[in-house]
């Protein structure tokens, strides 16, 4: 072989390896991207944040399970509220069923879950966070006794006849009630949990029992900053339905007519037969438009019409005292009060520091969802 056709051979050979090589990589890229998609997509996807909080990450896993947990509950009190209904035949043709109102409520929390859950999950954060800079912690003593305390022996609920007349309060979730009777709390507690398949004992003393055993001593320990007095006044009103009905009701208490006569004649609110005495309160008992007028006003002054959400009030301020005892109950209501406060402020001042970082999407929410309904073995969508 000459030296030309030697170079030619080689230039070639140089040529076929090269192609070799690329038809190689590119079959390797075929592989590697949908597997890489793969792994990133469905091995590696539960470990994805949903919100991230002052640099700590609430990952998707831990989403799927707690959505599983409050799904369950929300479709067991469905379940139970529509036996309660079907048992209840309507009084007259065409009424609504008293239960209609709180199954609709609870088809709204199924609705709003997903977001709801998040706004739970970065208040757990934060309460975990702050527990720990204030050295409060949770046992294994105070788990027990939360979960002897949901999943022990109780009597068999009754849901209370729904009152047409008033608002229903929101339904709150609780422990479902094991399908199988057993005596021991924490045998029922597996039963549960067997039962909803999305996490197990680990799992919901971690996302549910220690959140919540935290949260109230978070509480308690703002409780005890709450001073033993506070500003308060005595007073009283009369609530009517228009401005005109309350100019009357003012001009008759100027023409002699006692507070507490006129209160029982022409006010609407429960009061009036206390002649409209609300005893007692501080700041924040009362609806704002209320409060700021009666606060300053002087002992025995009656105040023009003062208009609110329920209607028009007259007011009359009966006495005032800048530090009167509080008792229990107003001690934890300002406790929840403050307590309130600081997870709002946190989570305002997270995010004008750019560290409370939302990562939610529709797709991690059916990711989720999907997980959920894989593990209970029925159809995706389900949940």
């Amino acid at each position: 072989m000459t030296r030309r056709q030697l170079t030619r051979h080689e230039r070639e050979q140089r040529i076929r390896t090269f192609v070799i090589c690329a038809v190689a990589v590119g079959l390797l890229l075929v592989v590697a991207l949908p597997a890489v998609g793969y792994y990133r997509e469905v091995l590696t996807k539960g470990s994805q944040p949903v919100v991230t909080v002052a640099g700590d990450p609430v990952v998707l896993d831990d989403f799927e399970k707690l959505y599983g947990y409050r799904s369950a509950l929300l479709d067991s009190q469905a379940a139970q509220l529509q036996q309660f209904a079907a048992s209840q035949p309507n009084a007259t043709p065409g009424a609504q069923n008293p239960f209609t109102q709180q199954l609709q409520q609870l088809q709204q929390q199924k609705t709003d879950l997903d977001n709801d859950l998040v706004d739970e999950m970065v208040d757990q954060k934060l309460v975990t966070q702050e527990a720990a800079r204030r050295g409060i912690q949770v046992g294994r003593d105070d788990e027990d006794a939360f979960i002897k305390q949901e999943f022990g022996d109780q009597p068999t609920p009754v849901p209370p006849t729904p009152n047409p007349l008033t608002p229903s309060a929101q339904t709150t979730p609780t422990a479902a009630v094991s399908p199988v009777p057993t005596v021991d709390a924490f045998a029922r507690l597996q039963t549960t949990l067997t039962n909803i398949r999305t996490m197990n004992e680990a799992d919901y003393r971690r996302l549910v029992v220690d959140p919540a055993l935290l949260g109230d001593k978070l509480q308690k320990d703002f409780a005890k900053q709450v001073p033993a007095t506070e500003p308060q006044i005595h007073a009283r009103h009369i609530l009517v339905d228009s401005e005109d009905a309350a100019r009357a009701a003012k001009g008759d208490i100027e023409r002699g007519i006692p507070f507490e006569e006129e209160a029982k004649r022409v006010s609407k609110d429960s009061s009036k037969d206390q002649g409209g005495d609300l005893g007692w309160f501080g700041k924040g008992k009362m609806v704002p438009q209320f409060e700021e007028v009666a606060f300053a006003m002087q002992p025995g002054q009656v105040s023009d019409p003062v208009k609110s959400g329920f209607g028009w009030h007259i007011i009359q301020v009966l006495e005032k005292d800048d530090n009167h005892p509080i008792d229990d109950a107003r001690r934890q209501e300002l406790a929840q009060k403050a307590y309130r406060d600081w997870l709002d402020t946190t989570k305002d001042d997270l995010s004008k520091k750019d560290q409370l970082v939302y990562s939610v999407s529709s797709d991690k929410f059916t990711w989720a969802h999907n997980q959920v309904d894989k593990a209970r073995g029925v159809p995706l969508g389900t949940s």
